[in-house]
């Protein structure tokens, strides 16, 4: 709790990220190694805070998908001695918009529950002489991110994480890849995010868990089933969470928009909408009733001042109503003469 997001101190400032870039970008600050898996220790959860270990993540994928994917890592190490978890940001080309000959040859990642027979059509090196009008160049691919702030932060398209499990009761390690988009997903089986570990290599430039045999590790996903929490329950958590401590009006208003246009509007939530705007408004109101108060205060304290006796030269003590109008007299004894 007491922990903020900091440079790394071990970072030179040239090559720093700061708080101010992220500030008003619309992009959440999220963790690579999660600040949740280093309760044991104050030191190692401030750690976890450090810019380095952070990345612009969107602020949906980082409180829900990706906070789901956290959880079941953790569940794994309740139920296996050793858990191995390597995350990080990817930058992946995509496709020039209105691509015509999109095949997955040119997919800028393979999916695993694509199919592995890969058309071959299109490929320059093949001998087959292609049939007039029938050969096609490959679409264009570009790298395309936003960057945030003074300190220019790409933001990440994806997000990987890999995952090794390892324990005495199993007869060979367990190994899971997943490559998922920088953007809101809702309810999506975790497969479907699972990639070949080579596949993340590639982008990545590192060769992970060098040592591992890999031709003696069970999939993952196959042996666990890769199954996070239950999507329903953990929305009603995640939103209930959300907008019980909303920062403004505004942000409630966004948060219960998205809740009914996902079909995710619950009685309980309903209420807790209701209820938070109220209070809103009572202290909106409660707001303007002070300014309103401290307003005719200060006209009295005006009118106070100005009904006070004021000293004249001659030692006369005269309202300051009469005063004034006194004061007027010779100009209207003008204009009568004019």
């Amino acid at each position: 709790k007491m922990s903020k997001f900091d440079r790394d101190p071990s970072i030179p400032h040239l090559f720093s990220s700061d708080n101010r870039d992220f500030r008003g970008s619309g992009w959440s600050r999220g963790h690579m190694a999660p600040a949740g898996n280093n309760k044991h220790s104050q030191a190692a959860m401030n750690q976890t805070f450090y810019l380095t270990n952070i990345v612009p993540q969107d602020l949906d994928n980082n409180g829900n998908y990706w906070n789901r994917l956290e959880i079941y890592c953790r569940e794994l190490t309740k139920q296996y001695s050793d858990v191995y978890v390597i995350s990080g940001p990817l930058w992946l080309p995509e496709m020039e918009e209105n691509a015509e000959n999109i095949q997955e040859a040119y997919s800028p990642i393979r999916w695993k529950h694509q199919n592995d027979d890969i058309s071959e059509k299109g490929d320059r090196s093949s001998n087959e002489k292609p049939k007039k009008g029938g050969w096609k160049p490959p679409p264009k691919k570009f790298v395309k991110y936003q960057v945030l702030g003074k300190s220019n932060v790409a933001v990440p398209t994806h997000l990987f994480k890999v995952i090794l499990v390892e324990d005495p009761s199993l007869e060979r390690p367990m190994l899971g890849a997943f490559v998922v988009p920088n953007k809101p997903i809702q309810n999506v089986r975790l497969r479907e995010f699972e990639v070949d570990l080579e596949e993340i290599e590639k982008y990545v430039g590192v060769r992970f868990h060098q040592d591992l045999d890999r031709s003696q590790v069970a999939s993952l996903c196959l042996d666990t089933g890769c199954k996070l929490n239950d999507y329903r329950e953990f929305q009603d958590f995640f939103w209930n969470r959300s907008m019980s401590n909303p920062w403004n009006m505004h942000q409630l208003e966004r948060d219960w928009k998205t809740i009914c246009e996902r079909g995710l509007k619950t009685e309980k939530l309903e209420q807790l909408y209701l209820t938070k705007r109220q209070e809103f408004l009572d202290r909106q109101k409660a707001k303007e009733d002070e300014k309103v108060e401290v307003k005719v205060a200060g006209v009295e304290a005006i009118t106070t001042t100005l009904k006070q006796p004021v000293v004249q030269g001659s030692g006369d003590t005269q309202s300051v109503e009469s005063s004034a109008t006194k004061s007027e007299q010779p100009a209207v004894q003008l204009a009568a003469a004019a």
